[in-house]
């Protein structure tokens, strides 16, 4: 019988990190032992409990490196991201492990309006 052993999943980076409140978007997650997540905990900073799971029918292309999952609907604010495995989550209170949700998003850049 072959047993494997299953990392503790890190995140490196959370592509796209901001995102409209109460809405659901797709977003990708890459870093290394996600090839077993079988959930992703969203932790409502700074409390530190699990405010929000995504069960693995919301994950896609889950790899050893990276996956794409839709983001629960939640109130502003910043989360922390927790990818899990039958055995560990991802440990809270990473800067790159972060999802910001936001009220309203607002335009980043200014167009100069043509003219005399």
């Amino acid at each position: 019988r072959r047993f494997s052993y299953l990392g503790i999943p890190a995140v490196s980076s959370v592509t796209p990190n901001v995102g409209q409140a109460h809405r659901r978007q797709w977003i990708t997650i890459r870093g290394a032992n996600l090839a077993g997540v079988t959930h992703v905990e969203f932790v409502r900073e700074p409390s530190e409990r699990a405010v929000a799971a995504v069960s693995k029918h919301s994950l896609r292309a889950v790899s050893e490196s990276s996956f794409a999952v839709r983001v629960p609907s939640e109130p502003a604010g910043v989360y922390a991201i927790e990818p899990c495995n039958d055995v560990w989550c991802a440990p809270v209170k990473l800067a790159n492990a972060t999802y910001t949700y936001v009220s309203t998003l607002r335009a980043t850049t200014a167009h100069a309006r043509a003219g005399p």
